[in-house]
């Protein structure tokens, strides 16, 4: 019977400290600040992946120190998302970065792309998507049991 009781303990303790890490990391990532560049590359460049693989291998060194006061504050490492879409029919390079390490990401692309354009622009992957009439969709299909909403609809960015 004590057994159970300690192993209950120790299994409610841990739960409860899951959800406290939870909403810690939650907060930590609402509070973080990022920007959406866009890469212009010219049509002539001619060099390989092997020289944008010493620009992630640059930017590897972005990881910071961390204790155990800041993981249990939530702190997280430093997360780039290097994306390619196609908006309006092109393709294009995007980059996610925290507003933080916004010069060190720039920097390390120049010095290997000296010729390319890079810029800041606004979310393109919210833009892209738009609300939904819910009328409109009703009277012309059956929408019962339709799941599929856009991210902005979940409360979610879709960004970290």
């Amino acid at each position: 019977m004590t057994v159970w009781l300690i192993l209950g303990g120790a299994i409610a303790f841990y739960l409860i400290f899951l959800i406290f890490l939870s909403a810690q990391r939650s907060r930590y990532e609402r509070n973080q600040e990022g920007c959406v560049l866009r890469i212009a590359v010219s049509r002539l460049n001619e060099k390989g992946p092997m020289v944008m693989e010493q620009v992630f291998a640059a930017l590897h060194g972005l990881h910071e120190d961390w204790s155990l006061w800041r993981w249990l504050s939530g702190f997280q490492q430093p997360r780039i998302s290097f994306e390619i879409s196609a908006v309006d029919g092109l393709i294009q390079f995007f980059i996610w970065v925290p507003k933080r390490f916004r010069t060190v990401v720039e920097s390390q692309i120049y010095a290997q792309y000296p010729d390319i354009e890079i810029e800041e622009v606004g979310d393109y992957a919210m833009a892209a998507m738009r609300p939904v009439n819910t009328k409109d969709a009703e009277s012309s299909q059956n929408t019962k049991g339709a799941e599929h909403l856009p991210v902005k609809y979940r409360g979610h960015s879709a960004y970290p």
